[in-house]
């Protein structure tokens, strides 16, 4: 018999948690690479700023306004992640 369930209880809910958010990160990072036209780029965790490496590629409004929607979403992600730890 488990003699902490409500611990248990709550280390599981905290792992589904963390595996929701990682998915969320997962879906935003495709949602990007199809903005970024497959390039590369890279998502800083401590700020949820998204960087890339390239400044030939032409990214028009609608897009720069994906991208900082994605970057605020990540923000509240990768804090949720931290409350976690």
């Amino acid at each position: 018999m488990n003699p902490n369930p409500p611990l248990e209880a709550r280390k599981e809910h905290l792992a589904a948690q963390k595996d929701l958010l990682n998915k969320q990160i997962a879906e935003i990072r495709s949602q990007l690479a199809y903005i970024f036209e497959g390039k590369e780029f890279s998502i800083n965790p401590k700020t949820g700023k998204v960087e890339h490496r390239f400044g030939q590629l032409e990214i028009d409004a609608v897009d720069k306004e994906f991208i900082a929607d994605f970057e605020k979403r990540l923000q509240e992600i990768y804090k949720q992640l931290e409350e976690i730890k």
